[in-house]
């Protein structure tokens, strides 16, 4: 695995993308999709995931998702208080308030 990031790497930096002259991706077919801003994840996956607050308050940092409310919302269990949020899945998506997986 290690030797496949390795070359992965080096084949990036070998040429720019799309044949663009400054290494742009003008032509990026995926657009926004695989932003690195954007948490990617699936419904049926939340229930039990575990999440990280990116800014914690009162010492609550790690959280595991207990129940799916609606469409867009999901019940966190703060796992240092017991604590219980209520959180729109919007925001899970977003990079800057949460982190999959316990960090």
């Amino acid at each position: 695995m290690i030797r496949w990031l390795v070359e992965a790497v080096h084949d990036d930096s070998q040429t720019p993308q799309n044949g663009d002259a400054d290494g742009s991706n003008a032509g990026n077919s995926r657009g926004d999709a695989m932003s690195p801003d954007i948490n990617r994840f699936s419904r049926a996956k939340l229930p039990g995931s575990k999440w990280t607050a990116a800014c914690p308050e009162q010492r609550e940092k790690h959280f595991v998702v207990r129940n799916l409310f609606t469409s867009e919302q999901v019940e966190l269990q703060a796992v240092l208080t017991g604590r219980v949020h209520r959180v729109e899945i919007k925001d899970l998506r977003d990079r800057g308030h949460w982190i999959p997986g316990w960090k």
